[in-house]
């Protein structure tokens, strides 16, 4: 049975026209080639054979068959988010001011360079994942067999060895964590997906909830008596405020 190639009919008798139709399912951006052997029924010696070739195509991202969902532990159960469609290549969504698990599915991905960026880095997140079977590890090449850590950045990109993607398409998987906002109003976090520019890029925007206000000074009293001298005190607060 052929693997990159239908034929049609694939038995017969005597002369007989057959037709070679690439398959729809191969899923890899390279050029493969398969020999397709015609085999007497009576005589197994007496073979002809069709040498063929085909060229895959990069898989472009599409923003809205991503799966984004989110838990309060790495390894625990997964709630799917419903983002909001922003445009071709970017979605948002509310998250709560709590730290949360974030994982991201992109259900296709054939290129030869992936790159994974953010703020989040900066902030000293957890950071996994997941590509044709293995995890990424920050030689930005090889793929691990066990969950390991990624801290690489967009700029970085990686390569995985051998390009797999030449022969067939494979799911990302990230995970992340975005820690808990501690502030008094909402903050944004975005995470980027980068290929290359036939794959296109993909942006999640991550709008969360503000925590509540905090608010305190010290001293909470001051005499100046006759004094016009100004005095020090410190507010401590989580949020913007304003003295009246």
């Amino acid at each position: 049975m052929a693997k990159y190639f239908n034929v049609s009919p694939s038995s017969a008798e005597g002369n007989h026209s057959v037709t070679v139709t690439p398959k729809t399912d191969f899923t890899g951006a390279g050029k493969v080639s398969e020999a397709i052997t015609f085999t007497a029924k009576n005589d197994a010696s007496k073979k002809a054979t069709i040498n063929c070739s085909r060229q895959g195509k990069i898989i472009a991202f599409d923003i809205t068959k991503c799966t984004i969902s989110s838990s309060p532990t790495l390894d625990g159960t997964y709630t799917k988010l419903t983002p909001k469609v922003d445009n071709a290549s970017q979605v948002s969504m509310t998250i709560p001011a709590t730290a949360t698990y974030i994982k991201v599915l992109v259900p296709a991905f054939n290129d030869s360079y992936l790159g994974l960026g953010n703020g989040l880095y900066q902030d000293g997140n957890e950071f996994y994942a997941k590509i044709f079977g293995g995890w990424m590890t920050d030689d930005m090449e090889t793929l691990s067999p066990t969950r390991v850590q990624y801290s690489s950045t967009t700029e970085d990109g990686f390569t995985p060895t051998g390009n797999p993607g030449l022969l067939a398409a494979t799911t990302i998987e990230v995970w992340f964590k975005i820690e808990a906002n501690i502030y008094g109003y909402g903050v944004k976090k975005e995470f980027v997906i980068v290929s290359s520019s036939d794959s296109g890029d993909l942006y999640f925007i991550f709008n969360q909830t503000r925590s509540a206000s905090t608010m305190s000074v010290s001293p909470t009293t001051m005499d100046f008596g006759t004094s016009l001298t100004g005095k020090d005190a410190l507010v401590s607060s989580n949020d913007e405020w304003t003295a009246s």
